[in-house]
């Protein structure tokens, strides 16, 4: 479970008491404030008018809520960095999180939906982009598999002048980018082979 920091909890509140209306601000926009974060955080090349919230924030007359707006995309910006980096992966979890910012589970659920899509949805894509399907339609990955090469212990009575390929062992190994989870890096091959040799022992 993500335990936020008392000390940055106690700060949040502070603001909230501090500043009259932002509390009511966060419960109101809430939902968009956090949909805004996680695409922004996984998103590439995206530019600011992909971002609604940031479209209607830019054309509000009122200097009190766009100042509120402000305050809170980047304490909802730097709270979903910490729920990337700890890779959180429950909506159970992140209500524990919402409930630590003083919101009720009423007013969470909205916002529980919106982790579950953007975020949870979005991971679970990036973490099938190289999935297979088996013979009844479900994905799997698929990222390892070894072929023995078994050899007939009367073969030569395994007397070899040259070492023997006895087996062969693979992987494919697929690396996120750290700076951006949408993007999955060319697949590396790692072939491991067994070789017997002429003293009867094994090389790889």
């Amino acid at each position: 479970v993500l335990e936020l920091d008392p000390v940055e909890i106690k700060q949040i509140k502070q603001i909230f008491k501090n500043n009259e209306g932002i509390k009511d601000t966060f419960t109101q926009y809430a939902p968009q404030l956090f949909e805004t974060s996680f695409l922004m955080l996984l998103s590439s090349g995206a530019k600011k008018e992909n971002f609604q919230l940031l479209k209607d924030m830019d054309e509000l007359e009122d200097d009190t809520l766009s100042i509120h707006l402000n305050t809170l995309l980047e304490i909802v910006l730097n709270l979903c960095s910490t729920i990337i980096k700890v890779n959180l992966k429950g909506v159970e979890e992140f209500a524990h999180v919402l409930a630590d910012l003083g919101l009720k589970r009423k007013e969470g659920e909205a916002i529980c939906a919106v982790f579950e899509q953007q975020y949870l949805g979005r991971i679970a894509g990036i973490n099938s982009a190289y999935e297979e399907e088996d013979e009844d339609g479900a994905g799997a990955i698929k990222v390892s598999k070894k072929f023995p090469l078994n050899l007939s212990t009367a073969d030569l009575a395994l007397q070899v002048n040259n070492p023997r390929l006895v087996d062969v062992e693979w992987e494919v190994v697929h690396t996120l980018s750290t700076k951006n989870l949408n993007k999955v890096f060319q697949p590396r091959f790692l072939i491991k082979l067994t070789l017997l040799t002429q003293q009867g022992g094994t090389l790889q």
